[in-house]
């Protein structure tokens, strides 16, 4: 009988018990497959009868609950004899479906609200040929080996130690020591075994590794092979009473099994004598002893230390192949293979930060959205405000209807005032202070709420730089793409960044409706994290609800995205793809009409070298960041969706620049609710600055401006009330308090499609000189980003 027929929707992945269900002393089989429950029951025959299924509504997503992430439990709960089903939510708590004795089941209830939500045990299923992948991304396809072996000796005279250290490749410190203390590992005085009465001491001169590779070994269990290969240009030994000994070849291999480490709960890196082979291949100068007999005794003693030092780290390896693996520092609950794939049941460790409570809310009226809208997309740029992107139209455009600049506004500073102006050209080397109190300082200098701190904000920033820059804005000439989109389509002058402080918070508000916390106190974190301390977060974003619905979905990324600092999808190649993928890319799909129904891109956030950041953050040329707009808005302009097509383009917050409308004030702040946090401080109960931000669909008014109050939040909301409206997720708050896109629809569709530039992208730069002042801490946005992309690499081309 094939249980994993998947027009059952079952895969090896799904739970499936052995048990009997009707108390006739049969085993029988309970299988959970995606659309339901099936069941297989004994026979006198020792064979099984048909598979059915018996139970369409158990587990269904409106309560929370989703066959390859929850806990599902066959238990005699009755007495009777005859198993009966309990199954854990996230949103509610347990529910139970008592057996009707005949292989079926009574209709699930709800039977403990103090039980609270699931432990939050989740799964991951990873195909070993994704792991290749992944294993050739951190491994084989870099230009610089992540990780570095290097020998070494200490002491001095003949009979010196031999040591050993383990390098990795800090994107901002180069290669720095693994090892306890950052301390290489002494192997103690080496000796070699040789025939005769001769056993020299020996230790390295300086051996270090060249390449690094890593391949998955098919079988059962199945393995991983690590192969180091070192220089060998120089003298590599040196051997007591001997000539020095020069290696002509030199490579270990180590053969890894993966299983589980129950009892720290890590998936365990097994090795032994057997699984390594060390190779060398080495010039004895011509004494009396053949090279490959000295070959045997080198070989031999390495393998003997490699066995030692696997067994001291140990837990080191295992914590770094749990944490790539699984996406962070999660306990491992259960670990199961085959020869496709790998299966790791995990759960967030005790002690740690526990899942925010999720409790069903009131179901949304789809309104408008559910006819008119089938598609959602969502770019969100960096880092500038209205009035520095947008604040001409009022000004120079002749638009009266939006709340731009109007002349007047000024900022003053040690007793010299600075006016607004036109920047002449498009390129900001400074990066402002955004961070929290530097925001608050910008709007709220004087406790005035007079928007009076940006000047003084970003000279203290930087004291060498004309301190009124800051006050600068763009016109048409600079903004070619945003000119022909305010013509053209809705702008939403009255959408707020969600939080008044960085990129980060502002990103994470988007996903998940809430502030990150610090892993170690639980505390809502009101600026960027560090790098350093970082850790994948496990909180469920808006995604992870629509998976649960059963809505399509997919994150397009630049080089590296947000959506990767979530433990789901640190190492992910199915929902996040790279944009500019000729097949499965952004851009492709937009073409042939295979959009799923939401989507988000990610710009390029990462400066690097060849200048192909096109994000907005400053420091930057906004050039490039209008001609990755216009080519996004032309694509979907011009797909075979357009018509059932919201495109949503904004900035996660104002970037330091200035912008004259108070967040603060009260008219702004009806629908900034403060989103709670057990035990902690909540968030802020007001928006942050107003940010560029436009409405691109058939289904809005041409030119016009919208005056509904927005934040970061109303994309959630817009998107469960779009395709999750009988079911809302839970996510604070803020999300439940925001309005949402349906308020701007038209009651019907333009069926011209406006003609929207695409500027060239500015040429590719040598260098770009990144002008940020030291933060402490190292929380740089952009830093940080490039940083998690060399701790979990994407290759991209």
């Amino acid at each position: 009988m094939d249980m994993t027929w998947t027009g059952q929707n079952w895969g090896p992945e799904q739970p499936r018990f052995i048990t009997d269900l009707t108390g006739d002393g049969k085993a029988d089989i309970v299988g959970f497959g995606s659309d339901g429950v099936w069941t297989a029951l004994g026979t006198d025959s020792w064979a099984l009868a048909p598979a059915h299924r018996v139970l369409t509504g158990f587990f269904n997503y409106d309560r929370g609950w989703r066959t390859a992430q929850h806990l599902r439990l066959i238990a005699d709960l009755t007495g009777d004899g005859k198993a009966d089903i309990i199954g854990f939510g996230n949103k509610d708590g347990p529910y139970i479906a008592l057996s009707n004795g005949d292989g079926t089941f009574q209709s699930a209830r709800f039977v403990r609200a103090d039980v609270g939500p699931s432990p939050a045990i989740r799964r991951k299923v990873l195909k070993w040929d994704f792991v290749q992948r992944k294993l050739d991304q951190f491994f084989n396809f870099r230009s610089r080996p992540l990780f570095k072996v290097r020998f070494h000796n200490l002491g001095g005279g003949d009979h010196r130690h031999s040591t050993v250290d383990f390098l990795f490749d800090d994107p901002v410190k180069g290669y720095t020591s693994q090892l306890h203390d950052d301390q290489p590992m002494d192997l103690g005085q080496l000796e070699v075994d040789l025939p005769g009465p001769f056993n020299p001491d020996f230790h390295f001169s300086d051996l270090n590794s060249s390449a690094l590779t890593a391949n998955v070994i098919p079988g059962l269990p199945v393995g991983i092979e690590v192969r180091v290969d070192f220089e060998v240009e120089d003298v590599e030994m040196i051997v007591n009473n001997f000539p020095d000994i020069d290696f002509d070849g030199f490579n270990i291999r180590v053969e890894f099994r993966l299983e589980h480490d129950r009892d720290a709960g890590l998936v365990d890196v097994q090795s032994g004598r057997d699984r390594i082979k060390t190779n060398a291949s080495v010039n004895v100068g011509g004494v009396f002893l053949p090279d490959g007999k000295f070959a045997s005794g080198v070989e031999e003693k390495f393998n003997a230390k490699i066995v030692d030092a696997l067994k001291e780290y140990r837990d080191a390896l295992n914590q770094i192949a749990t944490r790539w693996l699984v996406g962070g520092d999660f306990y491992v609950e259960g670990f199961a293979s085959n020869a496709e794939r790998l299966i790791i049941d995990y759960s967030i460790p005790p002690g740690q930060l526990e899942p925010f409570p999720e409790t069903i809310q009131p179901a949304l009226d789809p309104g408008p959205l559910a006819k008119k809208i089938d598609h959602i997309v969502v770019l969100m740029m960096e880092n500038r405000s209205f009035d520095h992107m947008l604040g001409y139209l009022s000004k120079q455009g002749g638009r009266s209807d939006i709340d731009g600049l109007r002349g007047g506004e000024m900022n003053s500073y040690n007793g010299k005032d600075y006016p607004s102006f036109l920047l002449s050209d498009t390129t900001f080397l400074e990066s402002p202070d955004h961070s929290h109190e530097g925001v608050m300082k910008q709007i709220d200098r004087g406790k005035g709420g007079k928007l009076d701190g940006f000047v003084e904000s970003f000279a203290e920033e930087y004291p060498d730089a004309d301190p009124g820059r800051i006050m600068g804005y763009h016109n048409a000439a600079n903004v070619l793409v945003y000119d022909a989109l305010a013509r053209e389509f809705l702008i939403c002058h009255r959408w707020f960044s969600a939080h008044p402080g960085p990129t980060f918070c502002n990103r994470f508000y988007t996903l998940t409706g809430r502030l990150n916390r610090d892993a170690s106190t639980g505390e809502f974190e009101f600026n960027n994290f560090s790098g350093d301390a970082f850790k994948p977060v496990a909180t469920r974003t808006i995604l992870d609800h629509l998976t649960e619905a059963g809505v399509d979905w997919r994150y397009y990324e630049h080089r590296y995205c947000f959506l990767r600092l979530f433990e789901q999808y640190t190492i992910d190649d199915h929902f996040i793809v790279d944009a500019e993928d000729p097949l499965k890319g952004f851009f492709a799909c937009a073409k042939a009409g295979t959009l799923p129904a939401v989507l988000f891109i990610d710009p390029n956030f990462i400066d690097e070298p060849d200048g192909g950041d096109n994000d907005d953050g400053a420091p930057a040329n906004i050039t490039a960041g209008q001609n990755l707009i216009g080519r996004i808005v032309n694509a979907v302009m011009q797909g075979p969706k357009w018509q059932k097509t919201l495109l949503l383009i904004t900035y996660d917050e104002h970037g330091g620049f200035y912008d004259h409308v108070n967040p603060m004030a009260e008219p702004y702040r009806k629908t900034a609710e403060a989103v709670s946090n057990a035990g902690h401080r909540s968030g802020v109960n007001h928006y942050g600055l107003r940010v560029p931000t436009f409405v691109i669909s058939p289904w809005v008014d041409q030119g016009k401006a919208s005056d509904v109050v927005f934040d970061h939040t109303s994309i959630a909301k817009t998107i469960a009330r779009r395709f999750m409206s009988a079911s809302p997720p839970d996510m604070g708050e803020r999300v439940a308090a925001a309005h949402d896109l349906s308020m701007v629809l038209r009651t019907t569709p333009r069926q011209d499609i406006p003609s929207i530039p695409v500027p060239p992208a500015p040429a590719p730069r040598a260098t770009f000189e990144r002008r940020v002042a030291p933060p402490p801490g190292g929380d740089d946005f952009k830093q940080i980003m490039r940083a998690l992309r060399e701790r979990y690499p994407i290759r991209r081309k």
